[in-house]
């Protein structure tokens, strides 16, 4: 008789082998676990459906590994399946839920649980540091245990209770995902393509695309590389290349090198950039910032759902003697390699202007910034990171990023981190900030007040009779301008 059968897709195979292991170290009133997993017990000419129902029939416990993957596969339904027919309200409790993921790993999608195993209590494994935790209540549950109750330190009651030794501030043990300003790059085009070109600076290429929008490409060690395979129709660089010295590269592969990946992100970023400018979003050359650029008297805004409420994106404000000058949400935006993967990291900041378009540039203008940011709570600012998130997705979950032929596909929900310490119940609601519940600050009588108003009169007081000069906004080539960009949010 196994303890357990584990019951699993493909797609979480490692995890469940590396649990099968761990149980299997473990011993059970007096002899090792014994855990059926499909890897370890099919033998190669058996029948692999005859194997299955004899490891479900002869095993105390069928473990059904959770994850969005998991419920949409036919096998492992089939298995946990067979199990409640003969039992739909686990009244026996062979059936131990083990979550694994709350979300797809790769595509951000949520776990529809199937309604038969929603009211089962699960084993919560979908936080990396709560796995210890987790792995011992498995364990005491296969050793027929019951679960572990509190135990009252040693000492005195009256000293024991209501004292607080290491004080009010001391971070409780418990496990916290935080989340990041850094959105996934999900997918990639597979191949690069290059070929040996006569051209020696970017310009040559930019002065020839007149009123057309360039698509990523980089000069390197006299070669062009870009997404257009050699006999693509309509290949835009066809004229620039050779043709002598074909080459097709693995964009992972190329990741891993540093000059190659250096030559990649700035492809990346350049898309960025144009794929912003299509939405009506400018960058300023001198800083990197993104911001949206606003005319009298309209302002610009951003809304979190189609009946959501809205958010304004940037306004003008009637400045000193008179003068208009305008305060704008902004971001630094550019892709980054972190742990091995490729990210779109995003800063959320502020933008003055002269006129709605024209950046103010000085120490007045960062000061500012960096004076207002650093008021800014944790949940204001990842706010703002799914705001701009929303933004270069047109709302989707997904931001498609054009590489010519093929698009890049970045997620727009933030990566998480996991640690052991943390405030209990402290947990910020990714899912109430994207319907807009706290979109803006509250004045204390609980009025909504707008974020830009505040940060405006801050600059008021800041940039009164400073001398302002102008940083010039980075464009492409006039010619090569998309005509009239609209935010289309």
């Amino acid at each position: 008789m196994r303890d357990l059968f584990l019951c699993h897709t493909g797609a979480d195979k490692d995890w469940v082998k590396e649990l099968g292991a761990r149980l299997e170290a473990e011993e059970i009133n007096g002899h090792s676990t014994q855990v059926w997993f499909d890897e370890w017990d099919i033998a190669h000419g058996k029948s692999i459906i005859s194997a299955i129902g004899e490891g479900l029939a002869n095993s105390r416990f069928v473990g059904v590994v959770l994850s969005p993957a998991m419920v949409k596969a036919d096998w492992p339904t089939a298995e946990w399946q067979s199990v409640v027919i003969d039992d739909p309200l686990n009244r026996h409790g062979r059936i131990l839920p083990l979550l694994r993921h709350k979300f797809d790993p790769f595509t951000g999608e949520a776990i529809e649980i199937p309604w038969v195993l929603k009211p089962l209590k699960r084993f919560d494994f979908s936080r990396p540091a709560a796995f210890d935790v987790e792995y011992r209540k498995l364990l005491r549950h296969l050793r027929g245990l019951q679960p572990e109750r509190g135990s009252m330190p040693s000492g005195r009651l009256g000293a024991a209770i209501g004292t607080l030794s290491l004080g009010h501030d001391t971070p409780d043990e418990v496990p916290e995902s935080l989340t990041s300003n850094l959105l996934p790059v999900s997918r990639l085009p597979e191949t690069i393509h290059s070929d040996l070109t006569p051209v020696k600076d970017y310009d040559e290429i930019w002065d020839a695309f007149p009123r057309k929008t360039v698509p990523p490409f980089a000069l390197h060690n006299h070669r062009l590389f870009s997404f257009y395979p050699p006999g693509a129709p309509h290949h835009p660089f066809k004229r620039f290349l050779l043709g002598t010295a074909v080459q097709a590269s693995e964009t992972a592969g190329l990741l891993k090198d540093f000059e190659s990946t250096k030559m990649l992100i700035g492809m990346f970023n350049a898309a960025l950039r144009q794929h912003c400018r299509k939405l009506g979003i400018l960058n300023a050359k001198k800083d990197r910032q993104f911001y949206c650029p606003v005319s009298a008297p309209k302002s610009r805004y951003f809304q979190w759902e189609p009946k959501g409420r809205k958010r304004t994106l940037a306004k003008l404000i009637k400045g000193p003697k008179g003068r208009a000058f305008g305060v704008h949400y902004a971001a630094r935006m550019r892709f980054t390699m972190a742990a091995g993967r490729l990210y779109l990291i995003i800063e959320p900041a502020w933008m003055f202007t002269l006129d709605g378009l024209t950046p103010i540039e000085g120490v007045e203008a960062g000061v500012l910034s960096t004076k207002w940011g650093g008021r800014e709570r944790n949940a204001a600012v990842l706010r703002n990171v799914l705001m701009w998130a929303l933004m270069l997705s047109r709302g989707d979950r997904i931001i498609k990023l054009a590489l010519g032929p093929h698009n890049a596909e970045i997620q727009t929900l933030p990566a998480l981190g996991e640690i052991n310490m943390g405030i209990d119940g402290d947990q910020i609601r990714v899912d109430r900030l994207l319907k807009g519940e706290g979109a803006g600050e509250v004045t204390a009588d609980g009025r909504p007040l707008d974020e830009l108003d505040i940060v405006a009169n801050l600059a008021l007081l800041g940039l009164a009779d400073q001398d302002q000069s102008v940083a010039q906004t980075e464009r492409l080539p006039e010619e090569s301008q998309d005509p009239e960009p609209k935010l289309p949010l």
